[in-house]
């Protein structure tokens, strides 16, 4: 049960600062002023992942909080995938991917 809660908690906690830098400008996923669709949906999802989690904690079952928690960690770990697939590679036209997850002020030489 432990090892669920960390594992759900790592992942809310990697789309929080992806969505943190997101909004400050540290990566883009390459549409210019799209980038704010992006932003918007890891607001939802940030949201939904914390209303879930909270949900899952008040189940009276052991059972069945240990499957809600695994269940909902692969669902969002491959969210929190594809996210970071569309800030790297799959980067659109305008800010195409360079070798470089950042953008801007904090580029990795």
């Amino acid at each position: 049960m432990r090892i669920s809660k960390i594992f759900n908690l790592t992942i809310l906690i990697y789309i929080f600062i992806v969505l943190i830098f997101s909004w400050t400008g540290f990566i883009a996923y390459g549409h210019g002023l799209g980038d704010i669709i992006y932003a918007g949906e890891l607001i939802g999802i940030v949201i939904i992942h914390a209303i879930v989690t909270w949900l899952t904690t008040k189940s009276k079952s052991i059972l069945v909080k240990q499957i809600l928690f695994w269940i909902t960690g692969i669902i969002f770990l491959i969210i929190a995938i594809y996210y970071t697939y569309e800030f790297t590679i799959g980067r659109g036209g305008e800010y195409s991917w360079n070798g470089n997850p950042f953008y801007g002020r904090f580029v990795l030489n």
